[in-house]
């Protein structure tokens, strides 16, 4: 018989990042990353009472019952992997709402919206959801700042993301968008010059 059940959860993906080509160069390193990255993600997520739904490949997908402990989740991975030697290069991806529990296995557009969340943060970086975001506003150590509003592959709206600081967050650099200048008038005999 199957375990069919909704609930409101936090999503997290976490992936090693271009483990690929790290087994192309050592084997031996890579494997030793994947460990140290598998070692740390279940220590932590024990402490935290984070679930590890499954594992793929290079990465890890896990389900927490708040925000909160997703995220307190991912800097604690972050700052282990990163000040760890060998050093594991992850990026993080967080977004909550409604799933349905399936036989152990998680399904919804929580878990598609987070996974492609976590495809767009930097290495080192903690991506999250606007609703997240909301969760964790107010929590001691939990700031996030906004990166942008992106339009996201097989979902309807754009959702805007935003990045969980660390002391290793690269400082957010916003596109910069030209000012419009308000045209002169140009007589007749004069050439236009204009910016590709």
């Amino acid at each position: 018989m199957s375990d069919n059940s909704h609930q409101l959860a936090a999503i997290l993906f976490a992936d090693v990042v271009e483990y690929t080509a790290m087994m192309q160069i050592d084997e031996n390193d890579a494997v030793e990353k994947i460990n140290r990255f598998r070692q740390s993600l279940e220590t932590i997520a024990a402490e935290l009472d984070g679930k590890i739904i499954q594992y793929y490949g290079d990465g890890s997908l896990l389900l927490f019952h708040s925000a909160t402990d997703a995220a307190e989740f991912a800097k604690l991975l972050q700052t282990d992997l990163n000040e760890s030697t060998p050093t594991v290069p992850v990026r993080i991806g967080i977004h909550m709402g409604d799933v349905l529990m399936q036989n152990g296995n998680v399904f919804g557009d929580v878990v598609n919206i987070a996974s492609r969340i976590q495809a767009l943060a930097p290495v080192g970086g903690i991506y999250i959801s606007e609703v997240v975001s909301l969760n964790i506003a107010n929590k001691k150590g939990l700031d996030s700042v906004f990166i942008k509003e992106q339009a996201l592959k097989n979902v309807k709206d754009p959702v805007r993301i935003f990045e969980v600081q660390t002391k290793f967050s690269k400082p957010v650099t916003l596109p910069v968008v030209a000012e419009k200048k308000i045209a002169k008038p140009i007589s007749e005999n004069s050439i236009a010059v204009l910016p590709f």
